[in-house]
């Protein structure tokens, strides 16, 4: 029987070659970022649970400053009126829903790999927060017309408007820290996952809410009553995080 222990050593070397460069591999196309759906959950928890806190202490930012209307209010002060109620509503959706993004994209940037840490934490958490803002802020004048015609929203319209915020807030988020954390085919992937996310969020809070808290005004981009806040603050950030989850664990090999 003969041996040849030079090609056996180079069919072990060429297996640890081919199994190392597979690990290269695995390790280059993620940059390090492996998350699991634990670290996931508990950063939307975080972000989230830092909203609402905020939320529940100081909404609304603005107060509501409109002239009280007689039987035959003088034209200057129906103009005053309708502006008072444009300016209420889109300033606090705006900052609502900026600080929303602001805290949710940035408590996930905390959980990114260290060497993008701080710019994930920074990118992400400054577009989420700005196309949040930009969002809420779009929705104050149909508020606002609602408010003054005395018009009740419908289940729909309040679906969309809840949609359209996260949406808007989620979106930017994970295409950042896609890109971030890998290219722009995974940014991309991370904002179609993101939509739907979004909506899924809207759609669980308001059929949660029609149950649970019977009371509230389901077309509120921000709820009013406490069982409200925190049923709407328990699903953001279940479904932000398992979504968030599936749109950012690495492919498998």
């Amino acid at each position: 029987m003969f041996f040849y222990p030079d090609l056996q050593l180079d069919g072990t070397a060429m297996g640890q070659d081919t199994q190392t460069q597979q690990t290269k591999e695995i390790v280059t196309n993620t940059k390090g970022w492996q998350p699991s759906l634990v670290v996931c959950i508990a950063a939307s928890v975080l972000g989230i649970a830092l909203a609402t806190v905020i939320l529940f202490l100081k909404y609304p930012f603005f107060s509501l400053d409109a002239p009280e209307l007689g039987i035959s209010p003088k034209p200057e002060d129906v103009e005053k009126f309708r502006a008072a109620h444009h300016q209420y509503w889109t300033q606090n959706h705006a900052a609502a829903y900026g600080l929303v993004g602001l805290c949710l994209a940035a408590a996930w940037g905390l959980i990114t790999t260290r060497k993008s840490r701080l710019i994930s934490f920074v990118v992400a958490g400054l577009a989420a927060a700005v196309i949040g803002a930009a969002a809420g802020y779009a929705t104050g004048p149909l508020y606002a017309k609602a408010a003054i015609e005395s018009a009740e929203q419908t289940l729909v319209q309040s679906a969309v408007y809840h949609g359209v915020v996260w949406i808007a807030v989620l979106v930017p988020m994970m295409f950042v820290l896609g890109l971030l954390q890998e290219n722009a085919t995974k940014a991309t992937h991370c904002a179609i996952i993101a939509i739907l996310v979004g909506l899924a969020n809207a759609m669980l809070y308001l059929v949660a809410a029609s149950i649970v808290a019977q009371g509230e005004n389901l077309a509120n981009l921000v709820p009013n009553q406490s069982i409200a806040k925190v049923l709407w603050a328990i699903i953001a950030s279940l479904t932000v995080g398992i979504g968030g989850y599936m749109a950012l664990k690495p492919a498998k090999k």
